[in-house]
């Protein structure tokens, strides 16, 4: 988490709590491995917040499978923030089903 951790260590003091939740809980997943990195992700994404994603883009690579990574992107889509993943598409499958329909088709849990 090299990465994330060096996003922490940029953060003011007066975001310590924030910055320890973080920590936390991507060293200690509450919902398991591959569902605390997807929320983590999904959170970024939604959130719009490029350093943020940028950092749990680069550690979930070395964490997660790539399918996490596929629905964290597509979990956002799917809540209207499209526009944040132009860097980052979405697998051929999910942007087709969500550019029929312009919402979670059920590609995704």
């Amino acid at each position: 988490m090299q990465n994330v951790d060096n996003l922490r260590s940029a953060l003011p003091e007066a975001a310590k709590d924030l910055s320890l939740n973080l920590s936390s809980l991507l060293k200690t997943p509450p919902l398991g491995t591959e569902r605390t990195w997807g929320v983590a992700l999904t959170s970024a994404f939604f959130l719009r917040s490029a350093p943020l994603r940028d950092a749990l883009l680069a550690d979930a690579a070395e964490i997660v499978p790539p399918e996490v990574v596929d629905d964290a992107r597509a979990a956002a889509a799917a809540d209207g923030h499209e526009h944040d993943l132009l860097s980052v598409p979405l697998p051929r499958r999910q942007r087709q089903l969500f550019t029929a329909s312009g919402r979670n088709c059920g590609c995704v849990a």
